[in-house]
């Protein structure tokens, strides 16, 4: 919720609109998401560059030997570290640094700046964005991290939202859809075979989460408001916005296979877009690429 840019290597993942896998195969019973792994992601090109409807996609890892998370939190703002500190356990603070620093080199490749020269503002409800007048390029950017892995987004011009969370069985239950899901979502959910029930709860959470996140009202805007899909044989998609029946035709829901154990999913503002799969290379939070920060 990453480094030196000359140690980016060329390679690419395109996916047009229509080619996204759906991750709707049927899971059996007691089984967690058995698609692939970012690690199968290619690596990023030299020059990274964001182009017209390009939405780039990265993941990586975040847990760090101590002596390297000493030092990206040498380049944290103090807003940044006054959040880091909120984490009661140390490995929780240790990912939350991993994840800024990784966010800041991410952003430092795209503009060609320093990552500790970076400035972020929030909105009311808290979602991030880059202070003017760094953002040159117009870009925005959404960022999830759930166990030790991380998931960014990056677009030109269009509004993003981004969720991972690991799967965790006991988490799927009829009472927790009962308490975040809307009545339809919660009806839906009832109809399917327990042995779906899991995949379905964790693909609903991360769609609404990153819905919610892509337009900025963050939990201000009540989970039962709108709904996703959420059985695996439909494509991911908002299917109903109460607020405005139109806002739903203009997102997006992707799913996205970052690793076994995990779901991941992305809100995209428009329809006409280009989804690109990066894995952050391991250079990044290095020793070395984190002295050129």
């Amino acid at each position: 919720m990453l480094r030196d840019e000359s140690q980016f290597r060329p390679a690419m993942c395109e996916t047009s609109r229509g080619e996204v896998r759906a991750n709707d195969e049927d899971p059996p019973d007691g089984c967690t998401n058995g698609g692939r792994s970012f690690s199968e992601w290619p690596l990023p090109p030299d020059d990274l560059k964001l182009k017209g409807n390009e939405i780039h996609i990265w993941a990586t890892w975040l847990d760090l030997p101590g002596h390297l998370i000493s030092r990206c939190s040498a380049i944290l703002t103090a807003d940044e570290e006054e959040r880091a500190g909120r984490y009661y356990f140390e490995r929780d603070r240790n990912r939350f640094i991993a994840a800024r620093v990784c966010l800041r080199a991410l952003l430092g490749a795209y503009l060609k700046v320093k990552s500790r020269d970076i400035k972020f503002s929030y909105n009311q409800y808290g979602k991030p964005s880059l202070a003017d007048p760094a953002n040159r390029e117009e870009i925005n950017f959404n960022l999830a991290h759930s166990g030790d892995l991380a998931v960014y987004g990056f677009t030109l011009g269009r509004q993003i939202g981004v969720d991972v969370e690991q799967i965790r069985p006991e988490y799927a239950s009829f009472e927790a859809a009962h308490n975040y899901f809307s009545p339809s979502e919660v009806a839906k959910f009832g109809q399917l075979s327990h042995g779906r029930r899991q995949r379905a709860f964790f693909d609903c959470w991360t769609r609404k989460e990153a819905f919610i996140k892509g337009i900025g009202l963050g939990l201000s805007l009540g989970l039962d408001q709108f709904d996703v899909s959420l059985a695996p044989d439909e494509r991911a998609a908002v299917l109903r916005t109460a607020w405005d029946p139109l806002a739903a035709l203009r997102w997006s829901l992707v799913p996205v296979e970052v690793m076994p154990g995990y779901v991941a999913a992305v809100a995209i503002e428009g329809n006409d877009w280009d989804l690109r799969l990066w894995q952050v290379p391991k250079e990044v939070l290095t020793e070395g690429a984190i002295k050129l920060m």
